[in-house]
């Protein structure tokens, strides 16, 4: 979970605080 950018394309929905992160 180092990369948001890489959890968001391993999981179509992240968390929202990754979310939030790789919609920057």
């Amino acid at each position: 979970e180092d990369l948001p950018v890489l959890d968001f394309l391993i999981k179509p929905q992240p968390k929202p605080e990754k979310s939030f992160l790789f919609s920057r």
